[in-house]
């Protein structure tokens, strides 16, 4: 497989265990579809394995073997793959013959539901894929940050026939072209992540939901009752954007109107982040890659919490300098539910101009970003309501010094 010159803008759509959902996903196909953009394929997986994957089961809806295979042989009869998930940090350790045959009947179960194509972290379950199910093909998850040519090489010659690229190589167009030009199948990029550029959590979030969704090793952990329950890189990480909105301009997304200059250079797979939210959200969102333009605020596409067009920003009337217990129990609160309401954003049409740098080559983003300074000038342009601003640093911080035992 070598997909060097398929230019056609391929979408992978996250899989959300709701029929409506599943039924949009197939009109677009049918109706929105164009010989040089589609649905190729929705991923998701069971909430809970012996594998695990990077998503708590609690932030999922809940799903059935026989259920999704439903969903699969609907979706195969439309011409839409699906991939299933398998991307957890950990696994139980140390890997035993008995733990390797639990392995092996689960990959039968979703084998005979129509499993055909994995997202896989851990070589060795990449190998063991490729052994015992030669017609599942494997795909290497974005949790193993691949950002070199050696990496995508090595991880071929263990049967990989696809990779998902770290995200912060996004705007390393001269790497991406490298990688493109050795590696011969398919390359994804991850296009609406909110994740900090080079989050330094990374894996620390990724092994706790390896933990969380993992069978076998969830049993071992009081994780329902956990008085800090919510993990810490949550409000850590959320601080750092919303005390400085530059982090905001970048992370590493992907804008819609960007996607047919990516799949020229032949990296056409685009994956849409998204099946832990509501199917109404997500059909917006699908709905905007596909077409290839958005027209609102493009923080909306990263988080639904962020508003859809930056006139809704208001402002918030409350004084967040003197705030009580009380109330950052309750500000807390209102951030962590779906209904949040987050006073920050930039309308899409000031981007515009924003990825012709590095599409011409005259910026390769290499993280330098104090001598670099690019994505400032176009941070400028957001607009944030100062007094929520003040209010949800407030709240980040209350949150995190509970982790830290001590004032910061």
């Amino acid at each position: 497989m070598n997909n060097v010159k398929d230019s056609q803008v391929k979408v992978c759509a996250p899989y959300i265990n709701d029929d409506g959902y599943i039924d949009y996903l197939i009109e677009l196909e049918q109706t929105v579809a164009t010989a040089e953009r589609r649905i190729y394929e929705v991923y998701g997986c069971l909430p809970l394995g012996p594998v695990g994957n990077l998503r708590p089961p609690e932030s999922i809806r809940s799903v059935t073997p026989e259920q999704l295979g439903a969903h699969i042989k609907k979706l195969s009869d439309h011409g839409i793959r699906f991939n299933y998930v398998l991307n957890s940090e950990l696994l139980p350790m140390p890997i035993t013959e008995a733990y390797r045959d639990e392995v092996l009947e689960f990959l039968q179960t979703l084998h005979d539901i129509g499993v055909r194509t994995a997202t896989v972290t851990i070589p060795w379950l990449i190998t063991l894929i490729h052994l015992h199910f030669p017609d599942i093909q494997v795909r290497v998850s974005i949790v193993n940050e691949i950002s070199t040519v050696r990496e995508s090489l090595e991880y071929e010659e263990l049967g990989a026939t696809g990779i998902v690229l770290d995200r912060d190589v996004n705007r390393d167009m001269a790497l991406l072209k490298d990688i493109r030009k050795q590696f011969k199948g398919e390359i994804e990029l991850l296009c609406n992540s909110a994740c900090v550029f080079h989050c330094i959590n990374v894996h620390y979030h990724g092994i706790y939901t390896s933990v969380v969704t993992n069978s076998l090793i969830k049993k071992k952990y009081d994780t329902k009752n956990a008085s800090m329950s919510t993990p810490y890189c949550n409000f850590y990480c959320r601080r750092r954007f919303f005390e400085n909105p530059n982090e905001l301009i970048k992370i590493h997304w992907i804008r819609p109107e960007d996607l047919k200059q990516y799949a020229d250079m032949g990296i056409n797979l685009f994956k849409i982040d998204g099946r832990d939210k509501e199917p109404r959200y997500i059909k917006t969102v699908v709905k905007a890659y596909l077409l290839g333009h958005y027209d609102g605020n493009l923080f909306h596409l990263l988080q639904p919490e962020f508003c859809e067009d930056v006139k809704q920003i208001g402002h918030v009337v409350c004084d967040p300098d003197h705030a009580t217990e009380e109330q950052l129990e309750e500000w807390t609160g209102e951030f962590l539910s779906e209904s949040a309401d987050w006073h920050v954003g930039i309308d899409n049409r000031d981007l515009d101009s924003f990825s012709d740098a590095f599409f011409s080559g005259k910026i390769s983003c290499k993280g330098n970003c104090a001598s670099c300074r690019y994505c400032e000038k176009f941070a400028k342009k957001v607009v944030i309501d100062p007094t929520w601003q003040r209010k949800i640093v407030k709240v980040m911080n209350y949150n995190l010094e509970k982790y830290y035992g001590k004032n910061l």
